[in-house]
């Protein structure tokens, strides 16, 4: 409606124009060369007009020579276009059914057809992995860098391909430079701190993460207990290069941003006792016992006091389980400390809602019992249930199903950062609900020699009870 109204409104206005030169017609005259020509301005308008129209007639038949004849060079880059889409299409079912030989064949032919398109050498490289070629895959991506649009893809493809080859003091170097380009990227950012954990270097990693976290990247649950992870890490070594005063800061922060974290809350207890400030190590192993009940702090707790009387301890473990006395740790720790001061009926009421649990500390605790009672069959029958006892607690990696018995940064088979938890292990694999504050994951691109240091020298500094090595759950 709009454009007929336009079309009116010009039609009208040509109208109007012939009208009015019809009505003052003038006089115009023209010598040239000798030569006089006498005419009007409307035979003058008309002529204009009629040049007008002859060049757009012109320039159109100049384009269609120029553009759609077949010999003409738009024409033919048009088909090199078509070609190199058509293949690359193909190229693209080649790399989906798996036929990397045919992608690459493919996807080649179309980087010639089509240099300066990205998507062109994004597919190569797809098909270069295939046959595990990683120079052609590193030539491709590293043509992306020249494209200001491409560059941050160009520089992924590249971290992991580098970090596929082993190389990561080259992919932690693009990472970085994936970082300065798009600093809110939440890929980038994962990355960088993932590759900061591996390498052992805390610093980095706590400055990447409060990046990340102000991008959006963590939300502040997760942000907090990877900040006290990382804080517990320096804290070890901290301790570990004789420097308590600055381990004790660091386990303290460690400790109070995630007292479910039991290593952190044991390694603050201990050097706070070193330091004889025993009320504060105490804050600490109690507010640690209420979010996650565990021997390490039943340990550390039992250390304060070690020549005390069988019933003073049994009263100081009472005050320690108080938060959680439903717990299997916590009864556990209660029926121990009661065998210790000759209860056991106190014992046996701890052990009684947990004995199906299958966990065999109950059973060879409840074995104890039996021969005090001098039951021997029932006793010879609780140690039958410890030896094949269908539980046991452990620290289980959330991401993979590898377990320890002590924690540990890093996970040794898949590499994942702080998602060890503190679970009671089925012998099928599956972990009960467990109180542990697991975060989410962060992703270490590979098992290199500085992750390896970093899970021995913290891993280290764990439970004293013997290890015996790595397990995993499938």
């Amino acid at each position: 409606m709009i454009r007929f109204i336009v079309y009116l409104l010009l039609i009208t206005l040509a109208a109007f124009a012939m009208a009015w030169f019809a009505d003052h017609p003038g006089e115009l005259g023209i010598n040239w060369l000798g030569y006089r020509a006498d005419s009007s301005m409307a035979v003058l308008a008309f002529a204009m007009i009629l040049v007008f129209f002859l060049g757009m007639a012109v320039q159109r038949l100049l384009v269609f020579l120029a553009r759609d004849l077949p010999f003409s060079k738009e024409k033919r880059a048009r088909r090199r276009a078509e070609k190199g889409y058509g293949l690359l299409n193909q190229a693209m079912v080649a790399l989906g059914s798996g036929d990397g030989k045919s992608a690459r064949a493919l996807s080649d032919k179309a980087v010639r057809l089509l240099p300066e398109q990205p998507l062109t050498h994004i597919m190569a490289a797809e098909a270069a992995k295939l046959s595990d070629d990683g120079d052609r895959v590193r030539q491709h991506y590293q043509a992306l860098l020249d494209d200001d649009l491409a560059a941050f893809l160009g520089l992924r493809g590249l971290v992991l391909q580098e970090r596929a080859d082993g190389h990561s003091g080259k992919a932690r170097e693009l990472a970085r430079r994936a970082v300065a380009l798009r600093p809110k990227s939440h890929w980038a950012l994962r990355t960088l701190v993932d590759f900061a954990v591996q390498a052992a270097d805390w610093d980095e990693a706590l400055e990447t993460l409060d990046k990340a976290s102000r991008a959006g990247v963590y939300d502040k649950a997760q942000s907090t207990q990877h900040r006290a992870a990382l804080l517990y890490c320096q804290a070890v070594d901290a301790n570990l290069a004789n420097d308590q005063p600055h381990a004790l800061e660091l386990a303290q922060k460690a400790a109070g941003l995630r007292p479910g974290l039991p290593p952190a809350v044991a390694l603050a207890a201990r050097l706070h006792r070193q330091a004889n400030q025993k009320k504060q190590a105490e804050k600490h192993l109690l507010a640690g016992w209420a979010a996650q009940p565990h021997p390490l702090l039943l340990k550390e707790w039992q250390a304060h006091f070690p020549t005390e009387t069988a019933f003073a301890r049994l009263q100081r473990i009472e005050r320690l389980i108080a938060s959680q006395p439903d717990h299997l740790e916590s009864r556990l720790a209660l029926a121990t400390a009661a065998m210790g001061a000759e209860r056991p009926d106190r014992a046996m009421a701890a052990l009684e809602p947990v004995l199906e649990s299958g966990d065999p500390r109950i059973a060879l605790l409840r074995a104890s019992l039996a021969v005090r009672a001098e039951d021997e069959d029932n006793g010879h029958l609780w140690r039958e249930k410890a030896q094949h006892g269908v539980h046991r607690p452990c620290w289980r990696c959330a991401n993979c199903g590898f377990t320890r018995d002590r924690w540990l940064p890093l996970c040794p088979s898949c590499a994942a950062f702080d998602r060890f938890g503190w679970h009671v292990v089925r012998g099928d694999g599956m972990a009960l609900p467990s109180a542990s504050a697991s975060a989410s994951a962060i992703r270490i691109w590979d098992g290199s020699s500085g992750a390896g240091r970093a899970v021995d020298r913290i891993g280290d500094q764990r439970d004293d009870k013997p290890d015996d090595g790595p397990k995993r759950v499938d």
